[in-house]
This record gives C-alpha cells, structure tokens and sequence, in this order.
C-alpha cells in the first residue's frame, strides 16, 4: 500500500533541485556580472554590505517550503488501524434477454426498450443492494459487474441492443449459468441474492430449468419477468421488415410455462406474466424486498491518518521565516 494518498504530487519534488541549482546559478552569474563593474577591493565590501549570503538562504528556504507544499499535496499517510463495519442488503443481478426477438412490438416501442425500464425501475428500488447486469442472447456478457454505483448501471442500461453480445440466438440457461460463475463466488454465499431474469422466455436448448436449479443451490432467488403477448408477434430482421425462415414470418411467442418452471425452482422465486402489459416494478420489488429483508455481512476496513498537516505546517514555517530574514536584512 502507498505511503501517500496523492503520490502523483511526488514527481513534483524532482524539480527542487534544479531549482535549488538554479538558484545558486543565478547569484553566481550576478556576482561575476557585477565584479566586472566594480574594483576588486570594493566588490567584496559591498557584497558584504547588501548581503549576498542571506539572498541564497532565503532562495533556498522558500524551495524548501515548496517542497514542503508538494509533500503535503501528495496526502501522506500514518499508521494503520483496522475498523469493524457490517455491510448491508444484497445482490441483485439483472439478466436481460437483447436477442432480436426483444425488438418485437407487441409492446410499445419494443420488448427491449420495456425490458431496459423494467430494470431502470428496479434500479430506483435499491436501498443498498449491490447491483449487475448480464445481457444475453447467444452468448452471455457481464456488461455491469457487482457495485453500489447505480449510475453506472443506468448508462450501461442504455446501451443494451443485440449487438450487445456476439452471437444472435437464446440460450436462457446459459446466460444464468454465467451470473452463477462471474458474479456468485462460493464466500458470498451468506449474502441475500436475487436474479432478476427479464425475457420472452424463448430458449435454444439450454436446460434454463436446470439452471434455474444451480440458482438455487447458490441461494439465489429467480424473479423471471415474461414479457410478449401469448400469441406472438413478428421478430423484426434488419431495415426494419419481419425476419423471413423458410418463406414464413418467424413469430416470437412469450414462453410462460418455462419462465414459471424456472422461477418455481428456487426458493421464494417469482414469476411476473406482464405479457403486452405494464409493470411498476420499483414497487413489486420493493414488496417483495420486504418479504426476507436484507443481509448483513461483519468485515473490517483498514483506515490510515492523514499527515498532511505536518508538512503544511512546515510550509507555514518556512515562510515566516523568510519573511523575518527579509525584514531584519
């Protein structure tokens, strides 16, 4: 760990000797300047008399007090005290589905744009809590690893699209089995944890039930949000026209019936059909936030005391006593 809070100030203190060396420099130079004016005998007589050896001290302590200022912008450190904290609430993963089948518009603009508010509205709702989102289609990406800072999460939010992950597709499963790997470590396994899965429900043969089950075992609850009418609407291909396979309209239809299997699959897990409807989810989690509470975990933070003052005040010093020097010269 670094001595000072700001060492970047550090390199700033490279500079005093060469300061110090121009200093010595400059007096230099003016002496022989001014002995070449004035006869040997009185040149040393006056340089006593306007007092050439106090110039350089007092050149020389206002360097010092510079560097002085320098150590104390650099915020050095004391020793270190470990404190108790106990951190509360729990971690909430957002796995949000941005196949091309979310750009269907059976909800107003798309499912995707109403799936990125669904999560918006859960952001709202944290008090605490932790938070990550995953995005996936044929693959699956962490586009938001595990924090408290739920700006950031906003502006990922914002971003989500299809060509968010590599490859097109829906592999339910396995986007749940990635939250699991990258976000759940085994010594976390004490915290309150909730998979918020937003999604049509369409899958590719990835088992999502069986994943929903590791869920489980890793005491994550599952709230799935079913988003598309039950009897389907046309997936958008590119420029906009319906996607065509084998001369046919491709329809994407809400899979109800394995969204409820895999949040069954956990404990306490939640299915919300909101179909082509609409949700205040900020509100439903927060009712359902009430149900088990929030988990507090003991740890300890290590604090260090702040130095600066010392250095400051030797800044202080150094510059009274040129300005004294100055005054009795």
């Amino acid at each position: 760990m670094s001595m000072f809070s700001n060492d970047a100030w550090l390199w700033a203190l490279a500079g005093i000797p060469m300061l110090a060396m121009l200093a010595l420099w400059a007096e230099a130079r003016r002496r022989r300047r001014t002995a070449r004016l004035i006869e040997r005998s009185l040149h040393a007589e006056q340089c006593r008399a306007i007092g050439d050896g106090a110039r350089v001290r007092r050149a020389l302590v206002v360097i010092l007090a510079l560097a002085s200022l320098f150590a104390a912008l650099a915020r050095p450190l004391g020793g270190r005290a470990e404190e108790p904290f106990t951190r509360s609430g729990r971690d909430v993963v957002f796995v949000v589905d941005v196949s091309r089948s979310m750009l269907a518009e059976d909800l107003a603009p798309t499912r995707l744009d109403r799936a990125k508010q669904i999560v918006r509205d859960g952001l709202g709702a944290l008090r605490g809590d932790r938070v990550a989102i995953v995005a996936f289609a044929g693959t699956a990406v962490v586009k938001c690893p595990l924090t408290n800072d739920t700006n950031f999460a906003r502006l990922v939010v914002d971003e989500l699209s299809p060509e968010s992950v590599s490859r097109g597709g829906s592999l339910v499963g396995d986007a749940l089995r990635n939250a699991i790997s990258s976000l759940f470590p085994e010594e976390d396994d004490g915290r309150l944890r909730d998979v918020v899965l937003i999604s049509d429900g369409e899958d590719h043969g990835s088992f999502p039930v069986e994943a929903a089950g590791a869920l489980a075992d890793r005491r994550a609850r599952l709230i799935a949000v079913g988003l598309g009418r039950p009897g389907g609407a046309p997936v958008p291909g590119r420029g906009g026209r319906p996607l065509v396979h084998d001369g046919e309209t491709v329809i994407s239809k809400q899979d109800s019936a394995t969204l409820e299997r895999m949040a069954r699959s956990t404990e306490g897990g939640v299915y919300l059909p909101v179909g082509d409807g609409y949700i205040e989810f900020d509100k439903v989690y927060r009712g359902l936030s009430e149900q088990t509470g929030a988990s507090e975990d003991a740890s300890t933070t290590v604090r260090r005391a702040e130095l600066f003052q010392w250095p400051l005040g030797l800044c202080f010093v150094l510059l009274v006593g040129e300005r004294i020097l100055r005054e009795r010269r």
